[in-house]
């Protein structure tokens, strides 16, 4: 069954990628300096720029850069409104940051590429560092008497009573999850932020709501406290209407609240993937792949289950089925890649036809990549016994 997939893979496949949209050019810079309210302004239209949809993920970085640029003027300012600055900024590296590239969602789904993982693990230092700053900012400006009444009541009732601990209990479980925390103290800071999550929750409203319930739901699952993860993250990944990145994170805590053996939790995987695929686009169930991958290679250490096990690329194949006829061809070209990319010490026909791929598609050894791909598509022989 496996090499009839991988013919049909090389048959559908297109001879060439297509190069990816233009990026999109972003705003034009914000006007010279005048004081610190325009750079303000000019930071505000760029945290909205920001979070546009883009196209592609160079377009995301480039307005991703230019609002980390626009704003490095603010996080120097001794100016009384620093601490919300601060703490504006370590949002937007939780919302915005992580999108890029979607390194956050794969680094916690736990298949990200070296780039991915880089970017998820340095965003998530600096926003945990950002809050620690923005917390001593406030309570500078509260303790020198520097901010006018009303500033002095947000910074007391707001920023540093809610807005900052939650921005710091999201960053620590998520770094958690990322591998962006000292090993030794990971589980203990994950613990005490998913603890305060669990307490602030009943509290929020709106996005910081649910950024709070994931990040908590994410945290009981790492602690082992199923039905209290379950509560947290069902409603966030059954709801088609929730950001896509939320819904990924919490498919991922739900499939590690469900068992304790890298085999039951693929089992909740595939009942989740059949539930939801419809409702994800086709960068969702790559990534819902990617999550499926991870599990199947752990499960196939478990002596007991491997040989019950589906192909560990069974997701990424089922995203190709479910991506609609004007996105297949990509779909596919980046579910090979994917295959390629993480299959070492993998041999089957499939992994052969995504290996022989990537290694045509490079012009020093396209000749090797050519002879591997008819190996690898040539129906097996029959063995016949005299």
């Amino acid at each position: 069954m496996s090499w009839l997939i991988a013919a049909a893979l090389v048959a559908q496949s297109p001879a060439q990628v297509p190069a990816p949209p233009a990026t999109e050019r972003v705003a034009a810079e914000a006007p010279a300096a005048g004081g610190v309210d325009p750079i303000v302004a000019a930071v505000d239209a760029a945290r909205a720029e920001a979070r546009r949809e883009w196209s592609t993920a160079a377009a995301a970085a480039a307005s991703w850069s230019r609002l980390t640029r626009l704003r490095e003027p603010l996080l120097a300012s001794d100016d009384p409104r620093s601490a919300i600055w601060r703490c504006d900024a370590a949002e937007d590296d939780l919302t915005i940051g992580l999108s890029v590239d979607a390194c956050g969602t794969a680094s916690v789904l736990g298949l990200p590429t070296a780039a991915q993982r880089d970017r998820a693990v340095a965003t998530l230092r600096e926003a945990l560092a950002l809050t620690r700053d923005a917390e001593r900012a406030a309570r500078e400006a509260l303790s020198a008497g520097t901010a006018t009444p009303e500033l002095t009541a947000r910074l007391d009732s707001v920023e540093l009573a809610r807005r900052i601990p939650l921005v710091r209990a999201c960053a620590a479980v998520l770094a958690g999850w990322c591998g962006a925390l000292p090993e030794g103290d990971s589980a203990a800071i994950v613990e005490s932020a998913t603890a305060r999550l669990v307490t602030m929750r009943s509290t929020l409203t709106g996005n910081a709501r649910a950024l709070a319930d994931a990040c908590a739901g994410l945290g009981l699952a790492r602690a082992g406290q199923r039905a209290e993860a379950e509560a947290a993250l069902a409603p966030i990944a059954n709801d088609a209407r929730a950001a896509q990145g939320l819904r990924l994170l919490a498919v991922a805590g739900l499939a590690e609240a469900a068992a304790p053996s890298a085999p039951g939790r693929r089992r909740a995987l595939d009942a989740m993937r059949a539930r939801l695929a419809p409702t994800l686009d086709d960068a969702g169930r790559l990534a819902l792949g990617d999550l499926d991958f991870r599990l199947a290679r752990v499960a196939a250490s478990d002596a007991t289950a491997a040989s019950a096990q589906a192909p560990a690329w069974r997701g990424w194949l089922d995203a190709i089925a479910a991506a609609p006829p004007a996105s297949r061809g990509a779909v596919r070209a980046e579910a090979l890649a994917r295959i390629a990319r993480n299959a070492e010490g993998m041999d089957d026909p499939v992994t052969r036809v995504a290996r022989a791929l990537a290694q045509a598609a490079l012009p020093e050894a396209r000749a090797q990549g050519i002879g591997a791909l008819r190996a690898a598509i040539a129906p097996p022989t029959s063995l016949s016994i005299r």
